[in-house]
């Protein structure tokens, strides 16, 4: 017998008010359409394909002032004319609406259509395999709670639009990949009991049975296997109860980014007030799960660059006093000493719920560390001026231990500053500017409830009167800025924050004598309003000028420097130059974008910000 597709009607979309269709005229000459007009063969047709009756055209004949909505076997759409392609023989359902100036009107019925054979072309491919097990056969998932060596845990955060390309090349941006261990709020213990099944036996069905939620669906499914997405009708895929009020979308057009024989990664995403994201849930096949034996490996472990252990004793004979960072002072990291959340880069960033703002690194700026590398001591003041003095040990792994001082102290609301029980830090990671000088070192204590750690960002500044190894920013006077065509006789955009020669000479943007360092530059600028033309190359090099008061040390970069950077439209750039000897006051102080100029559109349009200028 074949199976008869019961649908949903569209109860959601007959409450949307559409008010980008207003029109002035409606179809069969009447002012307001009713259910009784929509009728197959007037308001709109159903046609099989030719050549593949699989193939089938939804097209509505209403005006294209119309917004046509469709509710059928493989989903919903609001197209014109929307196209099908059933692989299973059956009895299906088509219901057909429009918007009009007083709402949606849905047809008084449903029109049916019939598919007599089976079409394997539709469903033969690798994802329909490995999401069903193939034709004639089902499959059955679980959440993957991060026992079976794929995902951490059940739910991984991305951005928004993350896509199936981004995912396979490894350039998806994950905001936090949580272990299920320690984050038990995610989803309960209990929905390790839940399954979901995908069938292609008679059919695309999928039934679940949740847990939780205290459901058991039966319904159909489809797989968008070039846009990668799937769809399912009167059942969802399974997922946390804390979650389900986050989203208005579980069913139609989610995003796959994994689907291989054994792992599903879906997502879904966010639509409450936290925010436009993507929750992706992560699945794994009944069969691998209960055939899984873990591996027997070490936890993984911060690998440090070669020379790591010069990076921190940076120069024998002096101190190097650390501080903890005003931008970035704490975060958490996993066992590999790569940051969990990779998006907090200043006091704005942090989320609320940590308490830390921009007035916090004040009420910490009076801690200090001090390492000496030449005898192992360490001296420490504490944020309310305590000061405390011992040694440290600092072993092949990079793990500090430390006897006579502890690091304790409250950075703010919740969070403390503390090491681990045995007095240790390790350290995970360290942050090199472009000349390879040491900008920061992130060291972790070890929890003893999940696998991860509590990690801080410590800054160097070196003692015994070397400068500051975290740089010296330079005072940048945007308003004063010059910056476009400034010299005709080359295509250069010049970016001029100090020429003696220039306009700038009367009124500088920075200071010149404060223009003074012996081992490097950083300058950090923004472009905006870039439009090229077309035919344009695209990528421009920058060049580097700059000349100290005595001629003495120059740079006339010509965009193959060590430390020039690539223009590729609008963005943040940063570009760097490191003198032969030390740099005394600014005589020339530009940055050139080689070419750029012929190659816009409208160079009024172009502005720059000079972010900062780090002297090192």
């Amino acid at each position: 017998m074949k199976k008869l597709y019961n649908l949903l009607t569209f109860l959601i979309l007959s409450a949307v008010v559409y008010t980008s269709c207003t029109p002035d005229k409606y179809d069969l000459e009447k002012t307001d359409i009713k259910s009784e007009d929509l009728v197959e063969g007037i308001a709109y047709t159903i046609t099989h394909d030719t050549e593949n009756p699989n193939i089938v055209y939804l097209t509505s004949l209403m005006e294209s002032n119309y917004q046509s909505l469709w509710s059928h076997p493989q989903g919903r759409s609001q197209t014109q004319k929307d196209t099908l392609k059933i692989a299973f023989p059956g009895v299906y359902k088509v219901l057909f609406g429009v918007n009009t100036r007083g709402g949606v009107v849905f047809a008084a019925d449903s029109a049916e259509f019939v598919i007599d054979e089976f079409y394997s072309g539709f469903v033969d491919h690798i994802l329909w395999t490995n999401l069903t097990g193939g034709v004639g056969h089902e499959k059955t998932w679980r959440l993957d709670y991060g026992s079976y060596g794929l995902a951490a845990g059940p739910l991984t955060y991305c951005e928004p639009q993350t896509t199936w390309d981004e995912w396979q090349a490894g350039t998806a941006s994950i905001g936090w990949a949580p272990a299920w261990v320690g984050n038990e709020w995610i989803i309960e213990e209990a929905d390790k009991d839940s399954r979901m099944t995908f069938s292609l036996i008679d059919g695309a069905e999928i039934t679940t049975h949740k847990v939780t939620e205290g459901v058991d669906e039966e319904g159909t499914f489809s797989l968008d296997v070039d846009n990668h997405t799937i769809t399912t009708t009167d059942a969802t895929i399974l997922r946390s109860n804390n979650f389900i009020a986050n989203a208005t979308n579980w069913n139609q057009n989610l995003a796959i980014l994994e689907l291989t024989e054994n792992q599903l990664m879906v997502g879904v995403r966010r639509t409450n007030d936290e925010g436009d994201y993507l929750y992706v849930w992560n699945f794994v096949s009944d069969e691998y799960a209960e055939n899984y034996v873990p591996e027997d490996l070490p936890d993984p472990e911060p690998i440090l660059p070669d020379g790591w252990q010069d990076d921190v004793a940076k120069v024998v004979s002096y101190d190097i006093k650390w501080v903890l960072s005003p931008e970035t002072p704490f975060n958490w990291a996993n066992l590999d000493g790569s940051l969990m959340n990779g998006d907090w880069v200043s006091p704005e960033t942090y989320p609320d719920w940590t308490g830390f703002n921009a007035t916090i690194p004040e009420t910490y700026s009076n801690f200090s560390l001090t390492t000496n590398s030449q005898d192992n001591t360490v001296e420490m003041v504490l944020p309310d001026g305590t000061e405390s003095s011992g040694t440290f040990e600092l072993d092949e792994k990079g793990i500090y231990t430390f006897s006579g001082v502890t690091p304790e102290f409250n950075i703010c609301s919740w969070v403390n500053l503390s090491t681990t029980a045995e007095n240790q830090w390790r350290i995970l990671s360290i942050e090199k500017n472009l000349s390879g000088d040491v900008t920061g070192m992130w060291v972790g204590a070890l929890s003893t409830e999940k696998p991860e750690y509590m990690c801080y960002k410590l800054v160097p500044q070196m003692g015994n009167s070397e400068a500051d190894a975290s740089g010296t920013e330079l005072d940048v006077d945007n308003t004063k800025l010059l910056f476009g065509n400034l010299e005709d006789n080359n295509d250069k955009f010049r970016i001029e924050i100090y020429n003696e020669y220039g306009d700038t000479q009367s009124a500088p943007p920075v200071v010149p004598a404060d223009v003074v360092f012996e081992n490097s530059i950083e300058i950090t600028f923004t472009l905006q309003g870039i439009t090229l033309l077309d035919g344009a190359a695209g990528s421009y090099k920058t060049a580097i000028q700059m000349a100290d008061a005595d001629w003495s040390i120059s740079d006339w970069g010509d965009g193959t420097g060590a430390g020039e950077t690539t223009i590729t439209g609008d963005g943040t750039y940063t570009v760097s130059w490191t003198p032969s000897s030390p740099y005394e006051t600014a005589l020339v102080f530009c940055v050139d974008v080689v070419d750029l100029i012929p190659d816009l559109s409208d160079l009024t349009a172009v502005s720059v910000t000079v972010d900062k200028v780090v002297m090192y």
